[in-house]
């Protein structure tokens, strides 16, 4: 201190120059430096008396929210995107760090003004959280003491020697999980108070991999469970948690050794030993029965004198021989599993769920088990990164009131949140939708304020993003639109049909070759259709499109309007010209033929009041004299209703001398689909099998 002074009075006082000492927090100038100097009786200079604390200065500046949690010199650091300099609680290194955030707040215009002013008369005192003792904390001590508040902090679990009773010291440890806009420190040492901090996002993906963390707080004792305000949906999967068993790092460990922290390789002993134990224990009893189980082998190793050659051929045999043990039971589990899963049929499957429950599953496969929220009765099952088992060939399992189940198959995508499946909680039944025989099934859906694609094919292939790539290419192609906001909630499928055959893997997919099949799902799917393959608005841009269009139109024309005026008034002029065009290139006789009007206002009860849809319909009938109308209120209840009774109909469609019927439908959004197809049966037997409708097996087409 004397040669500090010496520099001061040279360099500053003696040339009538001012300063103030800046610090990180008041504990150096207001505590620690005035015991040391009531200590040895040392007379401080007066510019001892007068500081900047650095913290209080940028809280009053930038005003940081309160889930920042700034506490410690790196976390203003890290809050004002500035790099730490060395390291923490190092003399220099702490200097250079604090210097660095006041030359930030002078730049961004901050005046340091108001310093502390330390009174002549003030009394250092120890009685802050750095060294109070807590001899029996509570939930709102804890918290206090680390400056969390209630309504951020979600589950406390307590871990540690008091957990396993047994208590060296007067430490409590905690595991704290809080919510997502938390931008605190991560791990918390406060008193005899340690927290390790994790956000509700990054201890969902813990949960997800089964990781030690997590699986010890969902089996520990409620009473050392301080809140649980978060229902943690954890389902345990054998594949990873032999995945995660801990190794012994035998060079790690002796590297401790040798370096002289002893007790840290005497933990790393303890803390993977301890680990078998309970998972061993998981396995047998699906739960941790004894927690003190691994007592003995801890106190064994604490009160060993042996050398690190003896002590390492003494102990880590121990840990080998439960390592063994929990993979001989392993594998005694997936064996009997394998033997329960050799009739792979939808019944015995469902039997097993009845009787083992729906997190049977998950236990032997890398699937990922979701609740919605709204709706506890649906539970939903999907892919978690490894290619689950040929039989689970389901990818959801829905679960009405009444105790029944059903199978709902794809898409599942892999996403953190589930909120945009939208099932309606009120009807739960819902049928297998499968992709065309030689298609893709895409699924659309919102979510991260983005839209987001997600190609469903029997099998992951290294060409995915490809097939992602070339959705977004046909849909800027055929100028889809996105759903309105009303129906951000909503996913939407498609079918994407290759008419050449099947799509290999390494094929490149050319848009000119593929066509989208919305498909009109229901509970709660929503019925919007997309396509707007083009918008006219003269006769000129009609027939420039149809002269000028790609091999799409020998397949289909689409016309799509939002403009009910628009429709009334010249749509039926803009149909003749398209039917007079079409009919002119040949293409209706042998072709299937596509023409969707997309109608929004009332077009159930117009249809057979309103002059402008009867000269529709007297259009199509004059042009094609050999034309059936079926109508029906929906798409897929036709296809039902045809499949139920398939071979009366295929008997009566076979007396009628016609090439074509039409099919209009009238959708849940007021929408018409009408339809020209070829109705031979095989036709008819492609069109209802594609769509899932009814099963090949079930026709008898002589």
């Amino acid at each position: 201190m004397v040669i500090f002074h010496r520099f001061v009075e040279d360099t500053i006082l003696s040339k009538n120059k001012s300063f103030a000492i800046a610090t990180d927090g008041r504990w150096d100038l207001m505590i620690a430096l005035h015991i040391e100097a009531n200590n040895k009786n040392i007379k401080l200079e007066p510019y001892w008396k007068l500081f900047f604390d650095t913290r209080e200065e940028v809280l009053e500046f930038y005003k940081p929210p309160k889930h920042y949690h700034l506490k410690g010199l790196h976390s203003y650091m890290k809050y004002l995107n500035l790099p730490i300099l060395g390291k923490h609680h190092s003399g220099i290194d702490d200097c250079r760090n604090i210097s660095a955030i006041i030359k930030k707040l002078i730049e961004d215009g901050f005046r340091f003004e108001h310093p502390i002013r330390i009174p002549d008369d003030h009394v250092p005192t120890l009685n802050t959280d750095f060294n109070t003792i807590i001899e029996e904390p509570t939930l709102s001590i804890v918290l206090d003491i680390l400056g969390l508040e209630d309504e951020e902090v979600l589950n406390v679990y307590q871990y540690g020697s008091r957990v396993y009773n047994m208590i060296e010291h007067k430490r409590w440890s905690f595991i704290i999980i809080v919510v997502d806009e938390y931008k605190g420190p991560s791990r918390y040492s406060r008193a005899n108070i340690v927290a390790k901090v994790f956000t509700k996002s990054d201890f969902v993906h813990l949960l997800r991999e089964n990781s030690s963390y997590s699986v010890l707080c969902v089996y520990l004792p409620q009473n050392n469970i301080w809140k649980n305000d978060w229902k943690v949906n954890f389902i345990l999967c054998l594949l990873k948690l032999k995945r995660n068993i801990p190794d012994l790092k035998e060079k790690y460990v002796e590297k401790l050794w040798r370096n002289g922290d002893i007790k840290e390789a005497k933990r790393e002993f303890v803390r993977i030993y301890r680990i078998l134990v309970f998972y061993l224990q998981i396995l047998k009893y699906d739960k941790i029965i004894n927690f003190e189980a691994a007592n003995e082998y801890q106190k064994q190793i604490s009160e060993s004198k042996l050398q690190w050659e003896e002590f390492f051929l003494t102990y880590q045999p121990q840990i080998e021989k439960k390592k063994t043990k929990f993979q001989h039971l392993i594998k005694l589990k997936f064996e009997a599993f394998e033997e329960l899963m050799k009739t792979p049929t939808e019944e015995h499957l469902i039997k097993i769920i009845i009787d083992y429950g729906v997190d049977f599953f998950t236990r032997y496969t890398s699937l990922w088990t979701q609740k919605i929220v709204y709706s506890l009765d649906l539970i939903q099952l999907f892919s978690d990164g490894d290619t689950p088992k040929k039989y689970l060939f389901f990818h959801g399992i829905v679960l009405n009131s009444s105790g029944n189940y059903s199978m709902v198959t794809p898409p599942f995508p892999k996403i953190e949140s589930m909120i945009s499946l939208n099932f309606n909680p009120n009807d739960l039944q819902s049928k297998p939708v499968f992709p065309l025989k030689y298609g893709l099934l895409y699924y659309l859906f919102y979510y991260d304020n983005r839209w987001l694609v997600v190609p469903h094919i029997s099998s992951p292939t290294e060409n995915m993003q490809s097939y992602s790539d070339n959705f977004w290419k046909i849909w800027e192609r055929q100028g889809c639109e996105y759903p309105t906001k009303e129906e951000f909630h909503k996913p939407f499928l498609f079918q994407l049909v290759s008419y050449r055959g099947m799509i290999s893997n390494h094929e490149e997919i050319y848009p000119e070759h593929l066509q989208f099949i919305p498909l009109q799902l229901e509970n709660g799917y929503g019925n919007w259709n997309p396509v707007k393959m083009i918008r006219v608005n003269s006769k000129v841009e009609l027939q420039t499109y149809i002269e000028q269009s790609d091999p799409l139109v020998d397949k289909g024309i689409v016309l799509c309007s939002k403009s009910w005026n628009l429709l009334q008034n010249k749509q039926s002029l803009y149909l003749s010209e398209v039917l007079k065009s079409l009919n002119s290139k040949n293409t209706v006789k042998e072709d299937i033929l596509w023409i969707l009007l997309i109608i929004y206002p009332h077009c159930l009860s117009l249809f057979k009041l309103d002059p402008f849809y009867q000269r529709i319909i007297l259009q199509l009938e004059e042009k094609y004299k050999d034309l059936v109308l079926i109508i029906n209120h929906t798409y897929l209840q036709l296809m039902q209703d045809i499949g139920s009774d398939f071979k009366n109909f295929s008997k009566e469609a076979s007396k009628f001398k016609f090439k074509q019927v039409l099919f209009v439908s009238f959708h849940k959004n007021l929408s018409i689909e009408m339809a020209l197809r070829e109705t031979t049966p095989s036709n008819l037997l492609t069109l209802l099998h594609n769509y899932q409708l009814i099963k090949s097996e079930h026709l008898n087409l002589n």
